[in-house]
Protein backbone atom coordinates (compact mmCIF):
# COMPACT_ATOMS: atom_id res chain seq x y z
CA UNK A 1 0.00 0.00 0.00
CA UNK A 2 1.50 3.26 -1.19
CA UNK A 3 1.31 6.29 1.74
CA UNK A 4 1.21 10.16 0.87
CA UNK A 5 2.54 12.22 3.06
CA UNK A 6 0.89 15.05 4.77
CA UNK A 7 3.21 17.41 3.62
CA UNK A 8 2.62 16.73 0.00
CA UNK A 9 -1.08 16.35 0.35
CA UNK A 10 -1.10 19.85 1.69
CA UNK A 11 1.16 20.70 -1.66
CA UNK A 12 -1.69 19.08 -3.56
CA UNK A 13 -4.39 20.74 -2.36
CA UNK A 14 -2.66 24.28 -2.37
CA UNK A 15 -2.11 23.79 -6.25
CA UNK A 16 -5.54 22.79 -6.74
CA UNK A 17 -6.88 25.30 -5.01
CA UNK A 18 -4.57 28.19 -6.79
CA UNK A 19 -5.21 26.69 -10.19
CA UNK A 20 -9.32 27.04 -9.17
CA UNK A 21 -9.34 30.25 -7.20
CA UNK A 22 -11.43 32.15 -9.83
CA UNK A 23 -14.07 29.55 -10.17
CA UNK A 24 -14.12 29.23 -6.31
CA UNK A 25 -14.46 33.28 -6.62
CA UNK A 26 -16.84 33.16 -9.21
CA UNK A 27 -19.17 30.75 -7.44
CA UNK A 28 -19.27 32.83 -3.96
CA UNK A 29 -20.07 35.70 -6.24
CA UNK A 30 -22.64 33.38 -7.81
CA UNK A 31 -24.15 33.10 -4.36
CA UNK A 32 -24.12 36.01 -2.87
CA UNK A 33 -25.65 37.42 -6.22
CA UNK A 34 -28.61 34.96 -5.95
CA UNK A 35 -28.95 35.44 -1.96
CA UNK A 36 -29.49 39.15 -2.43
CA UNK A 37 -31.87 38.77 -5.59
CA UNK A 38 -33.80 36.14 -3.32
CA UNK A 39 -34.10 38.98 -0.44
CA UNK A 40 -34.95 41.81 -3.11
CA UNK A 41 -37.80 40.19 -4.61
CA UNK A 42 -39.03 38.75 -1.15
CA UNK A 43 -38.92 42.38 0.19
CA UNK A 44 -40.75 44.15 -3.19
CA UNK A 45 -42.96 41.12 -2.99
CA UNK A 46 -43.60 41.85 1.01
CA UNK A 47 -44.16 45.37 0.00
CA UNK A 48 -46.47 45.01 -2.64
CA UNK A 49 -48.70 42.76 -0.61
CA UNK A 50 -49.29 45.34 2.35
CA UNK A 51 -49.72 48.01 -0.32
CA UNK A 52 -52.92 46.64 -1.50
CA UNK A 53 -53.60 45.11 1.56
CA UNK A 54 -54.56 48.54 3.37
CA UNK A 55 -55.79 49.61 0.27
CA UNK A 56 -58.40 46.94 -0.36
CA UNK A 57 -59.02 48.15 3.16
CA UNK A 58 -59.83 51.69 2.51
CA UNK A 59 -62.36 50.18 -0.17
CA UNK A 60 -64.10 48.38 2.62
CA UNK A 61 -63.93 51.16 4.79
CA UNK A 62 -64.20 54.45 3.75
CA UNK A 63 -67.47 55.69 2.27
CA UNK A 64 -68.27 58.86 -0.28
CA UNK A 65 -71.22 61.41 0.76
CA UNK A 66 -72.75 61.08 4.06
CA UNK A 67 -76.35 60.64 4.30
CA UNK A 68 -75.99 61.09 8.08
CA UNK A 69 -73.48 64.09 9.36
CA UNK A 70 -70.99 62.59 12.26
CA UNK A 71 -69.93 64.58 14.77
CA UNK A 72 -67.29 66.75 14.61
CA UNK A 73 -65.67 66.94 17.89
CA UNK A 74 -63.90 70.33 17.81
CA UNK A 75 -65.64 72.87 19.91
CA UNK A 76 -68.49 71.45 22.58
CA UNK A 77 -69.85 75.09 22.58
CA UNK A 78 -69.78 76.35 19.11
CA UNK A 79 -70.25 79.99 19.35
CA UNK A 80 -73.17 81.90 17.52
CA UNK A 81 -72.46 83.40 13.85
CA UNK A 82 -70.21 86.84 14.50
CA UNK A 83 -68.44 89.70 12.76
CA UNK A 84 -65.01 87.76 14.84
CA UNK A 85 -62.92 86.66 12.19
CA UNK A 86 -61.13 84.25 14.62
CA UNK A 87 -64.68 82.01 14.93
CA UNK A 88 -65.39 82.59 11.19
CA UNK A 89 -62.30 81.00 10.54
CA UNK A 90 -63.53 77.76 13.15
CA UNK A 91 -66.37 77.71 11.70
CA UNK A 92 -65.50 77.57 8.35
CA UNK A 93 -62.66 74.76 9.00
CA UNK A 94 -65.74 72.52 10.77
CA UNK A 95 -68.23 72.67 7.75
CA UNK A 96 -64.81 71.65 5.42
CA UNK A 97 -64.71 68.39 7.04
CA UNK A 98 -68.77 67.94 7.39
CA UNK A 99 -68.76 68.91 3.89
CA UNK A 100 -66.51 66.24 3.00
CA UNK A 101 -68.70 63.49 3.88
CA UNK A 102 -66.18 61.42 4.45
CA UNK A 103 -67.46 58.04 6.76
CA UNK A 104 -66.10 54.95 8.19
CA UNK A 105 -67.35 51.31 8.62
CA UNK A 106 -66.03 50.90 11.63
CA UNK A 107 -68.27 47.87 11.76
CA UNK A 108 -66.93 46.19 8.84
CA UNK A 109 -63.36 46.75 10.14
CA UNK A 110 -64.17 46.13 13.33
CA UNK A 111 -65.28 42.32 12.14
CA UNK A 112 -61.90 42.08 10.49
CA UNK A 113 -60.19 42.64 13.10
CA UNK A 114 -61.31 42.83 16.77
CA UNK A 115 -58.31 45.18 18.42
CA UNK A 116 -59.99 47.89 15.88
CA UNK A 117 -60.64 51.34 17.45
CA UNK A 118 -60.51 54.13 14.99
CA UNK A 119 -59.27 55.81 11.75
CA UNK A 120 -56.41 58.04 11.13
CA UNK A 121 -56.75 60.43 8.17
CA UNK A 122 -53.92 63.15 7.37
CA UNK A 123 -54.66 65.58 4.65
CA UNK A 124 -51.68 66.30 2.27
CA UNK A 125 -49.89 62.85 3.49
CA UNK A 126 -50.19 59.69 2.38
CA UNK A 127 -51.64 58.88 5.78
CA UNK A 128 -54.87 56.84 5.83
CA UNK A 129 -55.07 53.51 7.90
CA UNK A 130 -57.46 51.96 10.39
CA UNK A 131 -56.03 51.95 14.01
CA UNK A 132 -55.30 48.92 16.68
CA UNK A 133 -54.91 48.67 20.10
CA UNK A 134 -53.80 45.29 21.62
CA UNK A 135 -52.71 43.92 25.00
CA UNK A 136 -48.31 44.90 23.84
CA UNK A 137 -46.39 47.00 22.14
CA UNK A 138 -45.00 44.30 20.25
CA UNK A 139 -47.97 42.18 18.18
CA UNK A 140 -48.98 45.02 15.39
CA UNK A 141 -44.86 46.47 14.57
CA UNK A 142 -44.69 43.51 12.00
CA UNK A 143 -48.10 42.13 11.67
CA UNK A 144 -50.69 44.07 9.64
CA UNK A 145 -54.22 44.62 10.35
CA UNK A 146 -55.11 41.54 8.52
CA UNK A 147 -52.99 39.69 11.01
CA UNK A 148 -50.45 38.85 8.05
CA UNK A 149 -46.84 38.68 8.65
CA UNK A 150 -45.40 41.67 7.00
CA UNK A 151 -42.84 44.04 7.85
CA UNK A 152 -45.29 47.24 7.08
CA UNK A 153 -47.15 46.44 10.42
CA UNK A 154 -49.83 48.37 11.44
CA UNK A 155 -50.82 51.72 13.18
CA UNK A 156 -51.24 50.93 16.83
CA UNK A 157 -51.81 52.86 20.22
CA UNK A 158 -49.83 52.41 22.98
CA UNK A 159 -51.47 49.82 25.08
CA UNK A 160 -50.60 51.08 28.05
CA UNK A 161 -53.32 53.91 26.79
CA UNK A 162 -57.08 52.93 28.11
CA UNK A 163 -59.16 55.80 27.59
CA UNK A 164 -58.23 55.95 23.75
CA UNK A 165 -58.35 59.63 22.53
CA UNK A 166 -59.48 61.37 25.58
CA UNK A 167 -56.03 62.37 26.68
CA UNK A 168 -52.94 61.49 26.02
CA UNK A 169 -52.43 59.33 23.15
CA UNK A 170 -49.37 57.89 21.35
CA UNK A 171 -49.71 56.40 17.87
CA UNK A 172 -46.53 54.18 16.42
CA UNK A 173 -46.20 53.44 12.79
CA UNK A 174 -43.01 52.28 10.57
CA UNK A 175 -40.92 54.92 8.44
CA UNK A 176 -40.97 52.84 5.23
CA UNK A 177 -38.74 53.13 2.17
CA UNK A 178 -41.68 52.86 0.05
CA UNK A 179 -43.43 55.62 1.60
CA UNK A 180 -45.86 53.91 3.36
CA UNK A 181 -47.67 54.06 6.82
CA UNK A 182 -45.78 56.56 8.52
CA UNK A 183 -43.13 57.51 6.25
CA UNK A 184 -45.09 60.88 4.96
CA UNK A 185 -44.90 62.26 8.87
CA UNK A 186 -41.42 63.34 7.88
CA UNK A 187 -42.88 66.08 5.44
CA UNK A 188 -43.54 67.81 8.84
CA UNK A 189 -39.77 68.64 9.70
CA UNK A 190 -40.67 71.22 6.52
CA UNK A 191 -42.04 74.47 8.30
CA UNK A 192 -44.12 75.40 5.00
CA UNK A 193 -45.76 71.92 4.42
CA UNK A 194 -46.82 72.14 8.59
CA UNK A 195 -48.26 75.15 7.71
CA UNK A 196 -50.28 73.91 4.89
CA UNK A 197 -51.41 70.38 6.52
CA UNK A 198 -51.48 71.33 10.04
CA UNK A 199 -55.10 69.11 10.87
CA UNK A 200 -55.04 65.32 11.50
CA UNK A 201 -58.23 63.03 12.02
CA UNK A 202 -59.56 60.95 13.89
CA UNK A 203 -62.26 58.49 12.93
CA UNK A 204 -63.86 56.73 15.65
CA UNK A 205 -66.64 53.99 16.26
CA UNK A 206 -68.70 56.20 18.21
CA UNK A 207 -68.88 58.16 14.44
CA UNK A 208 -66.99 61.30 15.72
CA UNK A 209 -64.23 63.08 13.97
CA UNK A 210 -61.98 64.12 16.48
CA UNK A 211 -59.66 66.76 14.51
CA UNK A 212 -56.46 67.58 15.92
CA UNK A 213 -53.57 70.35 14.77
CA UNK A 214 -49.95 69.77 14.74
CA UNK A 215 -48.43 72.00 17.61
CA UNK A 216 -44.66 70.28 17.50
CA UNK A 217 -42.57 68.35 15.25
CA UNK A 218 -39.38 66.79 16.94
CA UNK A 219 -36.37 64.14 16.71
CA UNK A 220 -36.06 62.74 19.66
CA UNK A 221 -35.54 59.15 21.21
CA UNK A 222 -37.05 56.55 23.21
CA UNK A 223 -36.18 57.55 26.23
CA UNK A 224 -37.78 61.11 25.94
CA UNK A 225 -40.80 62.67 28.10
CA UNK A 226 -43.29 62.56 25.58
CA UNK A 227 -43.52 58.56 25.78
CA UNK A 228 -43.89 58.55 29.14
CA UNK A 229 -46.59 60.75 29.70
CA UNK A 230 -49.03 58.09 28.21
CA UNK A 231 -48.83 56.32 32.03
CA UNK A 232 -48.52 60.15 33.66
CA UNK A 233 -50.78 62.14 35.52
CA UNK A 234 -53.12 65.00 33.86
CA UNK A 235 -50.67 67.67 36.14
CA UNK A 236 -47.72 65.83 34.49
CA UNK A 237 -49.16 66.34 30.67
CA UNK A 238 -50.61 69.47 31.55
CA UNK A 239 -47.20 71.00 32.86
CA UNK A 240 -45.97 69.53 29.33
CA UNK A 241 -48.47 71.05 26.89
CA UNK A 242 -48.20 74.69 28.75
CA UNK A 243 -44.98 75.21 26.58
CA UNK A 244 -47.16 74.98 23.54
CA UNK A 245 -49.86 77.70 24.39
CA UNK A 246 -52.49 74.67 25.23
CA UNK A 247 -55.01 75.09 27.35
CA UNK A 248 -54.79 72.24 30.36
CA UNK A 249 -56.56 69.23 30.18
CA UNK A 250 -56.48 69.67 26.13
CA UNK A 251 -55.97 66.08 24.80
CA UNK A 252 -53.07 65.46 22.99
CA UNK A 253 -52.01 63.12 20.03
CA UNK A 254 -48.27 61.86 19.49
CA UNK A 255 -47.91 60.11 16.12
CA UNK A 256 -43.82 58.46 16.49
CA UNK A 257 -42.17 56.48 14.02
CA UNK A 258 -38.33 55.50 13.15
CA UNK A 259 -35.53 58.35 11.04
CA UNK A 260 -33.18 57.05 8.97
CA UNK A 261 -30.71 57.29 11.36
CA UNK A 262 -28.26 54.34 12.09
CA UNK A 263 -29.44 55.21 15.36
CA UNK A 264 -32.15 52.70 16.37
CA UNK A 265 -33.35 54.32 19.19
CA UNK A 266 -33.96 58.10 17.70
CA UNK A 267 -37.56 58.35 16.82
CA UNK A 268 -39.56 61.73 15.00
CA UNK A 269 -42.39 62.66 16.73
CA UNK A 270 -45.66 64.81 15.54
CA UNK A 271 -47.41 66.28 18.49
CA UNK A 272 -50.83 67.70 17.85
CA UNK A 273 -53.61 68.61 20.01
CA UNK A 274 -57.23 68.86 20.18
CA UNK A 275 -58.42 72.09 17.98
CA UNK A 276 -60.71 73.44 20.59
CA UNK A 277 -57.88 73.78 23.17
CA UNK A 278 -55.39 75.52 21.64
CA UNK A 279 -55.06 79.41 21.86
Amino acid sequence: MKLVSTKKKYVINKEFFKKNARWFILGALICVFIFSATMLITTLIERSQARQEYEDIRQIAISGQNTTTPDVNTNTNTPEPNDDDDNNDDNNEQDQFIEAGITINHEALYELNPDYIGWIRIDGTDVDYPIVRCRNNERYIYTTFLLERNMAGAIFLDYLIRDRFDRFSVLYGHNREDGTMFTSLHEYRDEKFREENPDIMIFTPDDEILLYRVIAVRVTNVKDRVFTLRSGSQADINAYIERYDVADDTPILVLATCTDSWDSNERLVVIAARSEGIG
